[in-house]
């Protein structure tokens, strides 16, 4: 099972690697299924306890404009990829990739967010 988080943590950080003009390697904060809550690891670094002291921390050294990119379990709800997203934003990150990942099937898939939301009228489609 590690190694195949491994392999997907690799296929992140390559489809990653275009991803700015100064091919800045991405911080990854991965997000995975523990006993009865969410783990955080920002580049292997664990820090579930706090996870926006050190998603700050990271901020401090490297920049708000870092490239961050968010890989979150698919066993845990669309919430937490939301909530993870969130905490990058209140840390100051502005540069933020979101993946969500499959341990069984070893895939992954982008998820993009919308800005707004514009609601459709009754009778108007």
């Amino acid at each position: 099972m590690k190694l195949r988080l491994e392999a997907f943590v690799v296929f992140v950080v390559l489809a990653c690697s275009g991803w700015s003009q100064d091919q800045r390697k991405p911080m990854l904060l991965l997000v995975e299924q523990a006993k009865d809550h969410p783990a955080y690891h920002l580049d292997s670094a664990d820090v579930s306890d706090d996870p926006l002291r050190g998603l700050r921390l990271a901020v401090e050294m490297k920049g708000k404009s870092w490239p961050l990119t968010i890989a979150v379990d698919s066993r845990l709800s669309i919430n937490t990829l939301w909530n993870a997203g969130a905490l990058a934003g209140k840390a100051g990150f502005v540069n933020i990739r979101y993946f969500a990942f499959h341990y069984e099937e070893q895939r992954g898939l982008e998820v993009s967010f919308a800005k707004h939301f514009v609601p459709i009228q009754p009778g108007s489609y």
